[in-house]
């Protein structure tokens, strides 16, 4: 079992915080989706660190739980 860390955004929707869908392992990696999914940084109001369990390959592909 692995752990690694992701970061999520929470961007400003309405007056109301709300966590953005997608996440990355890096913050620039994630300011790049924002700008994509045409979200800009005023909309942001913080970035969040969490963690990930990744487990070992078993078969073909990783399991994410």
């Amino acid at each position: 079992m692995v752990m690694k860390k992701g970061f999520k955004a929470i961007i400003n929707v309405r007056g109301k915080e709300q966590a953005f869908a997608k996440s990355s392992g890096t913050v620039p990696g994630l300011i790049s989706i924002l700008r994509d999914n045409g979200i800009g940084l005023s909309q942001v109001i913080r970035f969040e660190e969490f963690s990930i369990v990744e487990e070992g390959v078993r078969g073909r592909t990783a399991r994410k739980y």
